[in-house]
């Protein structure tokens, strides 16, 4: 109701200031000894254009086109707004060529302007206006149509005629929130997981469909921007069943598996350094199971990648990838392996959180961003 009123107020100012200046425009003529045929016939036309503003305003205030919706706003004022600037145009062309070519310029005025109601008219008629969207409600049938990672397209069918609306798929846009906020989400839902233990979780990866390499089964995850990046699971034959491979023997393996699954024996404590947007950051104490169980709540797809291994580290970058949403959690991690022995000690990690993919281009998604680019000749 405010805003109606602030509305109104507006209008009716701008109407006032316009009748003003029709009137000091009107009454200027008089304070003139020696007049021109041309500077009264362009006086005439500024007249005739402020007082095309005057109406306008006066049907706003009266009909309420601006409340009915922005369609019918912006129509109206293409309506009157569109003579009034033809109108001022002319009488300065008029004077600035002391009359000569100003009806050509009027008829190319009077042309566009036509053509531009009769656009609006078969717009209107063809496609509707956006007053249908007030038609759409919870039981209007709808599609959604799916460009992956970077946008969206609703289309709904009223009266006959589709209603679309593109979107762009915006993680910050479609949940709500800015990069700060949903960076506090994080820190704040983060702590609030309640972990999955081994004992917790069934796994039968009996039906899974797997491949061997170098004497270990493989549940094959694909690919994430380059084939370093991997989901891949491994597997091991124990007394004919198939488990998840676990020992410092194949610590490679075994700290892909903890980080794409987060099935240990015991929960992993791990220190975890948030890098916030305006180069701030903000530390926090969780476990790895409650990190991953985050990601997966989200809907994440994981592909973990390793960068370094030693004798007693292992660093490496976990990716959580959402696909819907066009965002990714990027976890850089320092893992000691003597976790793998029953130690207990601390991951060290730092978390980009919320990455937007839609600004990132295409070609990472489909080649190897290792692969070497070709030498020109």
């Amino acid at each position: 109701m405010d805003t109606c009123l602030d509305l109104i107020a507006l209008q009716y100012t701008c109407m006032i200031v316009m009748c003003m200046l029709m009137f000091f425009v009107f009454v200027s003529r008089y304070y003139i000894t020696c007049r021109n045929m041309q500077f009264e016939q362009s006086r005439w036309m500024i007249i005739v254009a402020l007082l095309l503003f005057v109406v306008h305003y006066v049907c706003q205030m009266r009909f309420g086109w601006r409340q009915r919706g922005d369609d019918v706003g912006v129509l109206f004022n293409l309506l009157f707004y569109s003579p009034s600037a033809i109108l001022l145009s002319w009488s300065q062309l008029n004077i600035l060529r002391a009359g000569h070519g100003r009806w050509s310029f009027m008829r190319y005025g009077v042309a566009g302007y036509a053509l531009m109601v009769l656009c609006i008219v078969a717009g209107v008629i063809s496609k509707g206006n956006l007053q249908m969207l007030r038609a759409i409600n919870t039981n209007t049938e709808f599609s959604i149509n799916e460009l992956k990672r970077r946008m969206y397209q609703v289309t709904w069918t009223v009266q006959g005629k589709k209603v679309e609306i593109t979107f762009p798929a915006d993680c910050q846009l479609l949940m709500g929130a800015n990069a700060v906020e949903l960076e506090n989400m994080m820190k704040r839902d983060v702590n609030r997981i309640i972990p999955l233990t081994s004992n917790d979780i069934i796994t039968d990866w009996t039906h899974v469909k797997t491949t061997r390499s170098q004497g270990h089964i493989i549940v094959e995850g694909g690919k994430y921007l380059s084939n370093q990046i991997r989901g891949d699971i491994y597997l091991q034959d124990i007394h004919g069943k198939k488990q998840l491979i676990c020992n410092k023997k194949n610590a490679r393996n075994s700290i892909t598996n903890i980080m794409l699954t987060g099935q240990f024996q015991r929960v992993i404590p791990m220190h975890l350094r948030i890098d916030k947007y305006g180069y701030k950051a903000e530390e926090t104490d969780i476990t790895l199971q409650q990190f991953i169980d985050y990601c997966k709540n989200e809907g994440c797809k994981l592909y973990f990648g390793i960068k370094t291994m030693n004798e007693k580290t292992l660093t490496g970058t976990l990716f959580a990838y959402n696909e819907k949403m066009a965002y990714n959690h990027v976890l850089s991690v320092s893992i000691p392996l003597n976790i793998l022995d029953g130690k207990e000690e601390k991951i060290n990690a730092t978390v980009y959180a919320y990455i937007p993919l839609q600004n990132v281009t295409e070609k990472f998604f489909t080649q190897d961003i290792h692969e070497e680019a070709p030498q020109r000749k």
